[in-house]
């Protein structure tokens, strides 16, 4: 899994914490696609639902954990790994990190991710973390620079989603 260097953020509406973008890296890890992190949370995977729905994560639920670290708050989705080693995983990107307060480290690759934060910012995960057991957060794409066209990861939760993305959705 490799730390995402650029574009990853907290997505605000109206001044309120919205949903999480995983930026990229120009690495391999992040040009090999997302599609196993879409597989394992279910999302398009029902053809008979339409707009913001259709994006919805609807599974993988035993695999979001939420990790506490002093006052850091890492949420993961890491279905290849049990609790202790997903526990792991997550604790040496903490050792090698540090975020500050309310801003985002993110690390993915194809099949699963992590995102940090501290104060109003590690709320939110734990926010966002029972959306995305509770089938409340919608899967997007944000578009790369003007230096990296690649699309990356976007979760946001549903109650903003129609706002965020409008007509992409239909």
């Amino acid at each position: 899994m490799q730390l995402a260097g650029s574009e990853s953020q907290f997505i605000v509406k109206d001044g309120t914490l919205a949903g999480v973008a995983l930026g990229y890296s120009f690495c391999d890890e992040h040009d090999m696609g997302y599609d196993a992190i879409l597989d394992g949370l279910g999302v398009g995977v029902n053809p008979g639902l339409t707009g913001n729905d259709k994006l919805l994560v609807t599974a993988g639920h035993e695999s979001v954990r939420v990790h506490r670290f002093g006052d850091s708050v890492a949420l993961s989705f890491l279905p290849d790994y049990e609790d202790q080693e997903a526990y792991q995983v997550v604790r040496s990107y903490v050792d090698s990190s540090d975020t500050t307060e309310n801003s985002l480290m993110a690390w993915w690759d194809q099949g699963g991710f992590v995102v940090m934060s501290k104060g109003r910012g590690g709320e939110f995960l734990l926010k966002m973390a029972d959306g995305l057991k509770d089938n409340a957060v919608c899967f997007g794409l944000a578009d790369g620079s003007a230096f990296h066209q690649q699309l990356y990861p976007v979760f946001v939760m549903k109650e903003y989603a129609r706002d965020l993305w409008q007509n992409r959705l239909n």
